[in-house]
């Protein structure tokens, strides 16, 4: 029979109370760790980057005040696409590299409705010393698309960009 402690941990009733006993202090000590590095540690990405709803947003929120353009951050997405979910895959090659983050914006056509705007994040890491720092993302896009790569390396800003251009299927 499984149960659910009031942690939301899973317990069996059938036998081994120190086999439970065990389980329940392993979950709590989990549960412990984990409350303890959310309050010591502020969340990332931070919501004023979630909320972002465009590129220069994203870039305050991110204290990336005047990023350079580089060449050593690469961006892999098709250069035209169908409309739906595209996958992307960003990679900085600058070693030691903090932070990288993802964003798009939708290219609005002449002519079509006043929507509101939408939030600019694709995805976001922090980056430990050591390991290589890229994301893989999918996002929707029903119109043309700028992708903007940042990442920080030594305290300082880059970018690098991209467009995926959105096409219709022929009949």
């Amino acid at each position: 029979m499984e149960a659910t402690g009031k942690n939301g941990c899973s317990r069996s009733g059938a036998g081994g109370q120190a086999l439970h006993w065990l389980r329940e202090a392993a979950c709590g000590l989990a549960i412990g760790v984990v409350s303890a590095n959310a309050h010591s540690q502020p969340a990332y990405p931070p919501d004023a980057l979630r909320n972002a709803t465009s590129t220069q947003a994203a870039a305050t929120a991110l204290g990336a005040a005047r990023p350079e353009l580089s060449g050593y951050l690469l961006i892999d997405a098709p250069d035209v696409a169908l409309p739906g979910k595209i996958r992307v895959y960003a990679e900085s090659q600058l070693p030691g590299t903090s932070q990288i983050v993802l964003l798009k914006t939708s290219l609005k056509a002449v002519g079509a409705a006043q929507s509101p705007p939408e939030k600019v994040l694709v995805a976001a890491a922090q980056i430990a010393p050591g390991e290589k720092a890229q994301l893989q993302a999918e996002f929707d896009a029903a119109t043309t698309t700028n992708l903007v790569l940042m990442a920080q390396f030594r305290g300082q800003w880059f970018y690098a960009t991209r467009q995926v251009k959105i096409g219709s299927a022929a009949d």
